[in-house]
């Protein structure tokens, strides 16, 4: 069941006496991201793009997207 299933949002920011949660729901990925509870929206959508940068930029070493053929 997804997450967010019910929800139209794109992105669901929640902040608790503990911690920040960021769902990102995209075309092409999900996003599930916590920080600290004292970092506020603006620092977590920014630290979000910029996991997503360097993730687009390693994606070759983090992911199998190509197998060879026995």
């Amino acid at each position: 069941v997804h997450l967010l299933e019910s929800k139209p949002h794109k992105v669901y920011y929640h902040r608790s006496e503990s911690e920040v949660v960021v769902a990102w729901l995209a075309s092409g990925f999900d996003l599930y991201a916590c920080f600290a509870p004292l970092v506020n929206k603006p620092d977590a959508i920014r630290g979000c793009n910029m996991l997503l940068k360097w993730i687009k930029q390693e994606e070759s070493n983090l992911f199998i997207n190509s197998s060879p053929v026995w």
